[in-house]
């Protein structure tokens, strides 16, 4: 046992060295061909504008199957965090449905893109996964966050509030 446990350190740290060595090219890689990725996802697309409606933010998830598992589903929820506060999930119409892949695919993706977003804040996506059997228990789930979306302070509001800070002292001091 104490032989082993040494070839695993020594795997370790052999495997830890070889992952800070720069690859050619000068950048790092890291192979990934022998992990088994049952689920991602990803923040696709974040736009900021000056308006709410032109605002949007865009997701992607992905679940492959196990053998096991005779259904895959995905649940896209958006969080949103405002100045000085937490994440918090938000509601509305299509947020937080549980979207099922077609029985015997090997891997399911699904998008969400929701627009007309609030500024100043941050959202995210909180993705649900869960693969069932055939007679509809869940057998594993896990849950993943995606990549933030800063939506700032559109400049022209940054402007005005800055005006309307300096004016009203002047104001009440009549």
């Amino acid at each position: 046992m104490p032989r082993m446990r040494q070839l695993t350190g020594a795997i370790c740290a052999a495997l830890a060295a070889a992952a800070l060595l720069p690859a050619a090219g000068g950048a790092h890689r890291i192979d990934t061909s022998r992990y088994s990725v049952l689920q991602s996802v990803a923040l696709e697309q974040c736009v900021t504008a000056p308006s709410a409606s032109a605002r949007l933010v865009s997701f992607a998830a992905e679940i492959h199957a196990l053998r096991r598992a005779s259904r895959m589903s995905i649940q896209i929820d958006l969080q949103e965090r405002l100045p000085g506060e937490r994440f918090k999930t938000v509601k509305g119409p299509g947020i937080g449905l549980w979207r099922a892949a077609v029985p015997g695919v090997a891997a399911f993706q699904s998008t969400r893109t929701l627009s007309n977003l609030t500024a100043p804040a941050k959202y995210r996506a909180l993705v649900y996964f869960r693969w069932s059997n055939k007679a509809g228990r869940t057998i594993r789930h896990e849950s993943a966050y995606s990549g933030v979306c800063d939506e700032p302070l559109p400049p022209q509001t940054r402007r005005s509030l800055v005006v309307a800070r300096a004016v009203a002292p002047l104001e009440l001091r009549r």
